[in-house]
């Protein structure tokens, strides 16, 4: 099963000394921790990504991850819009198939 961008084969692996400084430290390399990491790492703010595994590899490769729009509040809605733009855009940049699928969701009763 290929995780992009590597595999469980081959997973990404960091053997050099942590570094001396690091104005941010975050512990935890879920899609969480990671996304901030290159939101800081893009302004160059030096931080630090700790993580005891594998990147990705527990509870964010495990959810659903939806970004659901439908029955939210209103006051919601901007936020899930810009995930949503944010989202397409990771995708155009990694240029990669990272899993992300935009559809629709239908109820029965």
């Amino acid at each position: 099963m290929t995780i992009f961008p590597f595999t469980e084969a081959s997973p990404i692996q960091f053997q050099a000394p942590l570094p001396k400084t690091s104005d941010v430290v975050i512990v935890g390399g879920g899609i969480i921790g990671v996304t901030a990491a290159l939101f800081l790492a893009r302004r160059n703010i030096p931080v630090t990504l700790l993580e005891k595994g594998r990147i990705a590899a527990e509870q964010s490769s495990r959810n659903w991850g939806w970004i659901r729009q439908q029955g939210r509040d209103a006051d919601e809605l901007p936020i899930v819009i810009e995930a949503q733009r944010l989202w397409r855009q990771l995708a155009e940049e990694c240029g990669e198939d990272i899993g992300l699928t935009q559809t629709a969701v239908t109820y029965l009763a």
